[in-house]
């Protein structure tokens, strides 16, 4: 059996030109960073996908996460999804 997980990359959307580029740790980074990185630590494959968007065009991503080794699994999803859901990306209001 195989199991996916899926849950949003962010807490909250990110307000356009709300984060400023910092070198190191900040308190931004780890804010916005919450939900992400334990898929790092834990070495299992992850994708982002920007499947959404605000009323002022600033992406929502959903992440999933598969097993160990199942970057494979992920990547198809991810064109299924993409496709299916037609994302056009546009630039977010005022950025």
């Amino acid at each position: 059996m195989v199991v996916l997980a899926a849950h949003p990359v962010t807490r909250l959307p990110a307000t356009v030109g709300g984060l400023e580029s910092q070198a190191g740790v900040t308190d931004d980074a780890v804010r916005f960073s919450t939900l992400v990185r334990i898929w790092g630590v834990t070495g299992q494959p992850a994708i982002s996908l920007p499947i959404h968007q605000t009323a002022d065009g600033v992406p929502v991503g959903v992440q999933f996460v598969g097993p160990p080794g199942r970057d494979d699994l992920l990547l198809a999803l991810a064109a299924q999804l993409e496709e299916s859901v037609g994302w056009c990306p546009r630039a977010p209001a005022g950025g």
